[in-house]
């Protein structure tokens, strides 16, 4: 596309003013030019600020063809429907974070963005946290070793909390977790890397005038052994490192908050500087060693995520916030909610579908593709039931082995995978990337199946004839 590209942003709160318009206009390459809001003195004060053409109704800025780019910066629980509707307009979208309310409204906004051929995009812009940049430089750099346990901590002390807000509102996604969680978990996300095995979380609510969360610890266990802890509250009179991270071989303690959106709101983010004082400190063991010392936080740069944006849509540049990845952070703040809600530790397998499995999904939109599916599906489902090591177990559920025995089973089930590979392979293919399942480890297991079948059947044969 050529610059400059239009935006139009949907919302024009504390996000849509003060961070999403104030970073457009420092991007050379986008033009803030529509702002919808419903209240009317919004308005005013968008066309003031920006000379922004305004409007009152979604549907009447999504009409405008000038407009390239849409910015959702709107509650929570209209972040799917919103970015949904923008998509099937033809624009490429932006939407505040957290994403949406659940992954089921991930999948099908990046659906969308697939079918219409546009960008979607999260504002994630505390990826360029200095605190984070800094970390991620400590724990690259080895000088903590492989760490076991990463805590991120953002609390406070509100003496009271507005109930009008829609922040404190939790149907329409208010509470802590969906607010800074969202920021933390994506943090744990791009640090952890593999996927999520556990998630345990608890909660408190102490404001009796408001229906939401006071304090929320949440622990996150990676496949690698890394415990990511978010801990979130506005009732701690005294607060916790902004960072706290073990490693095997040292250790690293943060505090203080990034400097830049209060250089931000006073109109000059690149005045952002940091207090010396909250500089990270690091212990560590070297050669025998134990040395301490104080690192200089790298600076932050928020106005990377637009910089980034236009590059994608004009340059083609890789894309830096995927919603892909960015669909895990939701799977995961729904998987702490449920467990907060459940009391309980909730084992899961929270993983990003790779983009070769992703574009295979592609071919299933069709009715005769959904078809396929689900001989693919069936075939796969009964594969893995005679593949796996309770393959009695679950012929004895489905009544099977009263007419086929657990040989035919094995048999059955080993043959329809195989056969599954040669007919359908890219629905088996799909199947298995959104089940999690490691293709190299159920091929053989199929092959190995059909010859168990072979051997226990002819075993079974010998004792009955004799």
């Amino acid at each position: 596309m050529k610059p400059p590209l239009n935006v139009g942003v949907i919302g024009y709160g504390y996000s849509g003013r003060n961070f999403h318009s104030y970073l457009i206009g420092l991007e050379k390459r986008l033009n803030l030019c529509a702002v919808c809001v419903r209240n009317p003195e919004r308005r005013r004060r968008a066309e003031r600020e920006h000379g922004a053409k305004t409007f009152g109704n979604v549907d009447d800025m999504l009409r405008d063809r000038n407009i390239d780019l849409v910015v959702v910066a709107t509650p929570h629980d209209t972040h799917a429907e919103l970015s949904i509707k923008s998509m099937e307009a033809g624009k490429h979208v932006v939407v505040e974070k957290i994403m949406c309310m659940n992954a089921a409204e991930a999948e099908a906004m990046i659906d969308t963005s697939r079918r219409s051929n546009v960008v979607l995009t999260v504002f994630h812009n505390r990826r360029w946290d200095g605190d984070y940049l800094t970390v991620r430089k400590v724990l690259n750099e080895g000088l903590v070793g492989k760490p076991y346990l990463i805590e991120e901590s953002i609390l406070g002390y509100t003496e009271r909390v507005d109930p009008s807000r829609w922040r404190s509102i939790k149907k329409i996604g208010g509470g802590p977790l969906f607010d800074w969680g969202a920021h933390l978990i994506d943090h744990a996300v791009q640090i952890g890397q593999v996927a999520v095995d556990r998630v345990y979380c608890y909660s408190v609510k102490g404001r009796p005038e408001v229906d939401i969360e006071s304090y929320m610890k949440c622990l996150i266990h990676f496949e690698n052994g890394l415990t990511y802890g978010v801990e979130l509250g506005n009732m701690a009179r005294i607060d916790r490192p902004r960072w706290y991270v073990l490693g095997e071989q040292g250790a690293l303690t943060k505090t203080g908050f990034d400097p830049q959106e209060r250089a931000m709101n006073m109109g000059n983010i690149d005045g952002a500087v940091e207090d010396a004082e909250n500089y990270p400190l690091v212990r560590t063991e070297k050669n025998g060693v134990v040395s301490e010392m104080r690192i200089q936080t790298v600076r932050g740069n928020w106005k990377e995520f637009y910089r980034n944006v236009a590059d994608h849509l004009v340059e083609g540049k890789d894309l830096a916030v995927r919603p892909e990845n960015v669909k895990r952070v939701v799977s995961i703040a729904e998987t702490a909610l449920k467990s907060a809600e459940e009391k309980r530790s909730i084992s899961c397998r929270i993983q990003e579908i790779s983009p070769i499995i992703r574009q295979l999904r592609g071919k299933l939109s069709t009715s005769e593709s959904g078809l396929r599916r689900g001989y693919a599906v069936s075939i796969l489902r009964v594969g893995i039931m005679g593949c796996g090591n309770r393959g009695k177990t679950h012929a004895r559920a489905y009544a099977i082995d009263r007419f086929l025995g657990l040989e035919i089973m094995c048999l059955a089930g080993g043959l329809l995978f195989v056969l599954g590979f040669l007919f359908y392979p890219e629905y088996i293919l799909y199947e298995i990337g959104v089940s999690g399942q490691p293709l190299l480890f159920l091929l053989p297991l199929a092959l190995l199946t059909i010859g168990f079948g072979l051997v226990y059947g002819s075993i079974t044969k010998d004792q009955k004839a004799n």
